[in-house]
């Protein structure tokens, strides 16, 4: 299974924190959109030159990734959105690349929990052919496991049943054995 987003939010990634030497400072701002059907993840850095240097965009990007890999809704990946680096900034002396990974992280997870996140199941479709008697058994399997019956073609004491499987929960129609 994946995951994709369904509308266009935007969020931010902030962390400024001192602890006695060196801080840590991180802040970035995303907007993730759906993208292509079957394109897969694109980033766009439209951030103004001089806003944050290139090895923390880079820093971004990779904490964006892992994200995606995580997903938000049931632990997968996140697919066909595109993402959007708008603004940032970052401190001389207390940011680092580690620092602006978490932040293209952060940003990325809450920007997506704002865009309507969905599964994407997959569907499948079977044909098996049954004996007369297994009809009702077999039609019963079908929507046990969320099935829907296409067509049911009687010939010659066996019935033709075709079903696919619904975008809600796993399919799990692949086991038959008849």
């Amino acid at each position: 299974m994946l995951e994709t987003v369904r509308k266009q939010a935007e969020a931010e990634g902030k962390y400024i924190r001192q602890t006695g030497g060196s801080g840590n400072y991180w802040h970035c701002k995303l907007r993730i959109e759906p993208g292509e059907l079957g394109k897969g993840y694109e980033f766009i850095n439209d951030i103004r030159v001089g806003k944050v240097p290139s090895e923390y965009i880079e820093s971004i990007e990779q904490g964006i990734q892992a994200a995606m890999r995580q997903g938000v809704l049931g632990g997968f990946s996140i697919v066909d959105v595109k993402v959007t680096l708008y603004d940032g900034s970052y401190h001389e002396t207390d940011s680092n690349p580690v620092a602006f990974t978490f932040a293209g992280s952060i940003a990325f997870k809450e920007a997506a929990k704002k865009a309507s996140p969905v599964l994407l199941e997959p569907m499948m479709a079977i044909e098996v052919e049954v004996p007369e008697e297994l009809v009702d058994l077999t039609r019963h399997e079908v929507y046990t496991h969320r099935g829907r019956i296409e067509s049911n073609v009687a010939a010659n004491g066996f019935n033709e049943i075709k079903a696919v499987s619904t975008p809600v929960g796993t399919p799990r129609l692949s086991f038959w054995c008849i």
